[in-house]
C-alpha cells in the first residue's frame, strides 16, 4: 500500500499493489479517502515494471508514489543501487514512464 495527497486538489488516495504469483502478473488498485463509508477500489493498469514491496522502496513526493524496481546492481562500494523507477501519479490515477 501506498498513501498520499494529490497536490492539486487536497484529496488523499490509498494505492494498492498486488501480485500473483501464480499467475506472474500484477495488479493495481486506488480509492479516495473521504470519509465515506462507500469507498470501493478502481483498478487501474499495473505498471510495466515489477515493483518490490517493501516498506522500504517506495515514497510519495507531491502527490506523486515513487517505487524502487526489482532489479538491483550492486556498486564499486558495493551498496546496492536501483536501475529504474516506476512513478504512480494520484492525480491522473496512471503511471509514469519508467526512469
Amino acid at each position: 500500500l501506498a498513501f498520499g495527497k494529490v497536490a492539486s486538489t487536497g484529496v488523499y488516495k490509498v494505492l494498492r499493489l498486488l501480485h500473483s504469483y501464480f499467475h506472474r502478473q500484477h495488479q493495481c488498485e486506488v480509492t479516495t479517502i473521504n470519509g465515506s463509508s462507500h469507498a470501493r477500489w478502481r483498478g487501474k493498469k499495473a505498471s510495466a515494471g515489477c515493483v518490490r514491496f517493501n516498506r522500504w522502496s517506495r515514497v510519495t513526493i507531491d502527490g506523486i508514489v515513487h517505487f524502487l524496481l526489482g532489479d538491483l546492481v550492486v556498486d564499486r562500494e558495493e551498496n546496492a543501487v536501483p536501475l529504474r523507477l516506476a512513478s504512480f501519479d494520484l492525480e491522473t490515477e496512471e503511471w509514469r514512464p519508467i526512469l
